[in-house]
């Protein structure tokens, strides 16, 4: 070769890598570069190389003791020598320091990131703004995983509109969906990896055409061959609604305890329900209906004060009309 570059770890099997048996196998006229880890090239046989020729030329950015005060290379012959500048003078380690304790400042004060490597984001200045919409996603992700008997084989997240970082909001809602079961340990560096190793597929898009709402996150979740969809927008910035639950509509603020309701589209239920949540003395906080005309049953979402106990939600399953009761805390 007429340049041979070196990019290998120093460890035992690395030291003295390139001695000067090696060095004698190369052509007079190739060079040498070393900035991977000082110690893989034995700094006295590469001075003696070039000194009798042996090859061309060196350049070297690394070295076996740093600040490299009394390296052989210095005095040796047709060789560019530079400071490892990660931390190897004194110059160096004051300008990473101030630099590390300016970017801890600036995201803790402002939601500043910069040369941020595993957040898939174009504009890392859009965290501050996109903050709500990501908290948002988050709260979809806890409302799906609630919901869910069984493993997700795939998600897809799709986001509309104004709302064009559909990558950050895909990890904001994996950090929600996998956050619910596997705890805080979950954030945006590690949910797509997590999510992967758990064999779930992820797909994302973003939907340029026009829409009814100025932002729309649209989130499916796969499992067991079934799935289930919501979508939320968020109004005028700062009031986030799910709009939509699976063919329903609705206009819900996804917070605090609520009990998802599946019931056939007759006269009564509401009232049945009424009576026995007060029975009981669960206080509804609101209650939004929705329906499928044409499928002859409807959704009923109950906002409670507190939760139910699980025999409670088994005396309303047991309500002719019911054909399901789900409780999730938000």
């Amino acid at each position: 070769s007429d340049i041979i570059s070196l990019h290998v770890p120093l460890v035992d099997s690395t030291k003295d890598l390139v001695d000067l048996e090696r060095l004698k196998s190369m052509k007079p006229s190739s060079f040498l570069i070393n900035c991977a880890r000082g110690g893989v090239v034995n700094e006295q046989d590469l001075a003696v190389a070039l000194e009798q020729g042996i090859l061309a030329g060196a350049a070297v950015d690394v070295f076996e003791s740093e600040p490299a005060l009394d390296t052989p290379l210095a005095s040796a012959p047709n060789i560019l020598l530079t400071p490892h500048l990660g931390a190897s003078t004194q110059e160096a380690k004051e300008g990473v320091s101030r630099a590390v304790c300016e970017q801890v400042r600036d995201f803790l004060i402002d939601g500043k990131l910069e040369n941020a490597l595993n957040i898939p984001i174009s504009d890392l200045s859009l965290l501050r703004s996109l903050e709500p919409h990501l908290d948002f996603a988050t709260k979809i992700g806890e409302f799906h995983q609630q919901l869910s008997s069984s493993p997700a084989d795939r998600i897809h997240v799709e986001t509309r509109g104004t709302l064009t970082e559909v990558k950050l909001v895909t990890l904001a809602f994996l950090k929600g969906f996998l956050g619910t079961v596997h705890g805080s340990s979950i954030n945006f560096v590690n949910a797509l990896a997590v999510a992967q190793q758990n064999g779930i597929e992820i797909e994302e898009a973003y939907h340029h055409g026009k829409e009814d709402y100025a932002n729309l996150i649209s989130t499916t979740v796969t499992f067991d061959g079934e799935s289930r969809t919501i979508r939320g927008s968020l109004f005028s910035d700062k009031h986030p609604r799910i709009v939509y639950y699976d063919g329903f509509h609705f206009d819900l603020n996804p917070t605090g305890t609520l009990l998802i309701v599946e019931n056939e589209d007759v006269p009564g239920v509401v009232g049945k329900m009424g009576t026995y949540l007060g029975k009981i003395g669960a206080n509804i906080a609101g209650y939004q209906l929705s329906r499928k005309a044409e499928h002859h049953y409807a959704m009923g979402i109950i906002r409670l004060d507190s939760a139910v106990s699980d025999d409670d939600l088994k005396e309303l399953t047991d309500i002719k009309e019911i054909i399901s009761i789900r409780q999730i805390v938000l």
